[in-house]
């Protein structure tokens, strides 16, 4: 399938991103907040054919838990949603489209990834093909050979910025946007510091399928290339530690470790990323430790989530001698200061592991 021409790595910050996986139990009644907000987790992966299972679970909603659930329905199974692009342009429209439908045959209708990957890229060829470089004289072999190439071109011809040759975990994404304002900034991290530009993207069309997946709630705030760093600009408030915690040093992390461990692969890039994170936290050090729990799976298939489990799991053997501590409560009692302390041991430890192994060529420790 298509091979990114920059060597993306899509980093995702969850944002607004309150649903508990660990949640109450569902009960044959109305849905408590929490227990509605149970189905964000399993959206957020991909996972459809739960989140819908969860919503029949539920016997009373109210009205904003209704309009949301039909949401859901008028998406994926109706196919009857009014979707607002914020574009005008048909050619524009028809790609996106295809996105979404190429989703929806892997989240929702359990399509082998191979093979919806396979049926993606012939009708993004022949959309292109047909719709654009027919008449500009361009054969279809030719688009068949270099796809990226003319991805790229079309959408540049259009007037837009897009990342629509790259990965968000298991799944080709698409971010889509119109105006972008580049900024240079110099990151702190653990030892050191780097440089980075700051590509501040605005006006979206599409905001990847994590945005589509879950109504919008939760979606991917920005991510690191070797070359910059790209940002959702409505997503953050600068001033705030979800930018300069979660964001900057978060995405500072991976655009050193491109450059220290050039073959790392996702799954340690993110593991080594949080951990800088809550050393770097001061005000959202236990905030932070909950959203890693609640979006914790011990499953080497999904990056971000196997990341989540191994950082949770080594403090707990850390500070509490157990393997995997999930109660809120336990961690409240212990100081930010501690988990701080112990995330940046675990941070150097995993980076002379790395080291002994080979920085050019290790390709993953965490397990």
């Amino acid at each position: 399938m298509f091979k990114s021409i920059l060597p993306f790595s899509f980093i995702l910050s969850f944002l607004f991103y309150t649903s508990i996986l660990n949640g109450q139990s569902i009960h044959n009644n109305s849905a408590s907040e929490v227990q509605f907000n149970d189905i964000y987790p399993f959206a957020i992966r991909g996972e459809m054919t739960k989140v819908f299972d969860l919503l029949e679970s539920f016997k009373q909603l109210d009205e904003k838990q209704l309009a949301i659930k039909n949401q859901f329905y008028n998406r994926f199974i109706q196919e009857n949603e009014v979707f607002d692009y914020n574009t005008e342009d048909p050619l524009v429209i028809r790609f996106t489209d295809l996105f979404h439908k190429y989703w929806k045959s892997v989240m929702f209708n359990k399509k082998p990834i191979a093979e919806a990957e396979s049926d993606f890229r012939k009708a993004v060829i022949e959309h292109l093909y047909e719709s654009y470089f027919k008449e500009r004289k361009v054969k279809r072999k030719l688009i068949e050979a270099n796809i990226n190439e003319y991805i790229n071109r079309f959408l540049k011809e259009s007037g837009l910025y897009s990342n629509a040759t790259g990965k968000t975990g298991h799944l080709y994404d698409l971010f889509l946007w119109k105006e972008e304002e580049v900024k240079n900034y110099k990151v702190s991290l653990l030892e050191d510091t780097v440089d980075v530009e700051i590509h501040f993207m605005k006006d979206f069309i599409s905001l990847g399928w994590g945005h589509y997946a879950t109504l919008g709630r939760s979606y991917a705030g920005g991510w690191a290339t070797r070359q910059a760093l790209f940002a959702v600009d409505q997503a953050y408030n600068r001033s705030t530690e979800n930018f300069k915690v979660s964001y900057l040093a978060h995405e500072g992390q991976h655009f050193a470790d491109y450059i220290a461990f050039p073959a790392l692969k996702q799954t340690d890039l993110e593991y080594r990323a949080k951990l800088l994170e809550l050393y770097k936290s001061e005000t959202t050090t236990q905030y932070l430790i909950n959203k890693f729990i609640r979006n914790a799976q011990n499953q080497k298939g999904n990056a971000h989530s196997f990341a989540n489990y191994c950082l949770v799991r080594d403090l707990s053997r850390l500070i509490f001698k157990e393997d995997f501590v999930k109660s809120n409560d336990k961690w409240k009692e212990v100081s930010s200061e501690l988990i701080r302390k112990n995330s940046r041991f675990l941070l150097n430890k995993h980076t002379e592991e790395l080291k002994a192994l080979g920085s050019q060529t290790v390709t993953e420790f965490i397990k």
